[in-house]
C-alpha cells in the first residue's frame, strides 16, 4: 500500500521492496508475488498520479475515503466469501 498523496511515493515503494528483498534473502525463500496498491488517489495531484501510473503499470489505484477503485481489489481472503467494507457498506460482495 502506497500513499499516493505523499511527496515521494516511489521512495515508499523502493523502501518496502528493499526490506522484502532482505527478509527473503535472510530466509532463503522465493519472493512473494507483489500486489501494489496506491491509495489516496482522491488527494493526489493529477500530474502525480500520471507519473505513478507510468512508473507502476501493474498497480491498482484506489481511494479508501471515496471507495474509488476498491472493487478492483482482489478478495482479501482469496475469494472465500469476505468483502471489503467502505463506510459500513459491503463493497465487492462475493
Amino acid at each position: 500500500m502506497v500513499d499516493g498523496s505523499d511527496v515521494n511515493p516511489l521512495a515508499q515503494v523502493s523502501a518496502v521492496r528493499q526490506v522484502i528483498s532482505e527478509v527473503t534473502a535472510d530466509h532463503h525463500g522465493d519472493p512473494a508475488p507483489e500486489l501494489l496498491v496506491v491509495n489516496k488517489v482522491d488527494a493526489a495531484s493529477g500530474l502525480g498520479l500520471a507519473k505513478l501510473r507510468r512508473a507502476l503499470p501493474g498497480a491498482l489505484f484506489v481511494s479508501a475515503r471515496t471507495g474509488d477503485g476498491i472493487d478492483a481489489l482482489p478478495p482479501p481472503d482469496g475469494g472465500a466469501g469476505r468483502s471489503y467494507r467502505h463506510r459500513g457498506r459491503r463493497r465487492n460482495p462475493l
